[in-house]
């Protein structure tokens, strides 16, 4: 092989090369496209989930589930001792949004007149408790 033919494998091996590298670059911009496009996705799925995650379960379909979800969650609360009721509705009204004001308070009447909590009242305050002969 002389010089020049060579010089024209070499040469032709490069161009090969400089091809193959194009298609290449163009396809790795192909998957930063797509790379941009899934990190898009995935902030709009997070903030979706962020925004399930804060709505209350007063939206679920099982109802009769979230009946008693509420009624073990008010219980729960009272766990520790007797507490005021604005108190309790704050924690499951105000700031975990399980029910309205109203259901909240239905359901105290509730679980007062199936024994399981006492509805105590002290100097304008009224306090609830678990009843010494609820069973759960």
């Amino acid at each position: 092989m002389d010089n020049e033919e060579l010089f024209f494998h070499v040469k032709r091996g490069f161009e090969k090369i400089k091809a193959e590298i194009k298609t290449h670059d163009a396809y790795i911009e192909t998957l930063r496209a797509e790379n941009q496009l899934l990190k898009m996705q995935i902030q709009q799925l997070m903030q979706m989930i962020n925004v399930n995650q804060n709505t209350s379960i007063k939206s679920a379909p099982n109802k009769h589930y979230n009946k008693v979800f509420i009624k073990e969650k008010i219980l729960e609360s009272l766990s520790k001792g007797s507490i005021p009721v604005a108190e309790l509705k704050e924690v499951i009204v105000d700031q975990n949004n399980y029910c309205s004001k109203a259901s909240f308070y239905r359901y105290i009447e509730y679980l007062k007149k199936t024994g399981k909590l006492v509805l105590i009242e002290t100097d304008g305050i009224a306090f609830v408790s678990t009843s010494l002969h609820a069973t759960y």
